[in-house]
């Protein structure tokens, strides 16, 4: 379980009894490094250049945006709503003249005064007489050379030494068999069983 150490009080910090020492009977200088070390610069703000075309012209101010100048207002009265009985036929009666249907496809391009095509079926071709030549243009341009068969040559019998195969690899060289006795292999007994039933 958790033990609680014992602690005394806290003491203040200060002199040995914890008191601090009196303070000064002057005045308090309240000067910081940055007041001592930096002395502020005499000299006013830095006055502003006022260009030529920024100077007032000292007249009265007109109000009037550019909108304003180049868009007056028009002078117009207000279009009344129209209502359900404003939608009549007019009294005026139709003029008797026949409909012109002619638009501008049709003033423009005017159909043009031409026979109609006639199609034309070519006269039958009788067809060569005598025998299918079978010649293509490979087997006429492209003549066979007539070369001899050019056999390959047979290699000639080279005579074997009666050596013996010297048949040492690699691994066989680097990594001899070792010599030792082959390990024998632990049998371990069977378990024996228990007579006693299964309780499922």
């Amino acid at each position: 379980d958790y033990v609680a150490n014992p602690v005394g009080p806290v003491r203040r910090a200060g002199g040995p009894g914890g008191e601090f020492p009196a303070g000064g009977s002057g005045p308090f200088d309240a000067a910081s490094q940055y007041q001592s070390d930096y002395i502020p610069k005499a000299g006013g703000p830095a006055q502003r250049t006022v260009l030529p075309h920024e100077a007032p012209t000292g007249g009265a101010f007109a109000g009037e945006s550019t909108y304003v100048a180049d868009y007056p207002a028009k002078e117009a009265a207000r279009a009344a709503p129209l209502g359900p009985g404003d939608f009549k036929r007019a009294a005026t009666p139709l003029q008797s003249a026949p409909f012109d249907a002619a638009t501008t496809y049709v003033t423009d391009y005017p159909p043009k005064a031409a026979d109609r095509t006639v199609r034309t079926v070519p006269e039958p071709q009788p067809l060569a007489g005598g025998s299918f030549v079978a010649e293509t243009t490979y087997g006429t341009d492209y003549l066979p050379n007539e070369a001899a068969r050019t056999l390959p040559a047979a290699p000639r019998p080279t005579e074997r030494e009666h050596l013996p195969f010297d048949g040492a690899t690699t691994y066989h060289v680097d990594y001899p068999p070792k010599q030792g006795a082959p390990a024998a292999r632990s049998v371990q007994p069977a378990p024996e069983r228990s007579s006693t039933p299964f309780d499922g």
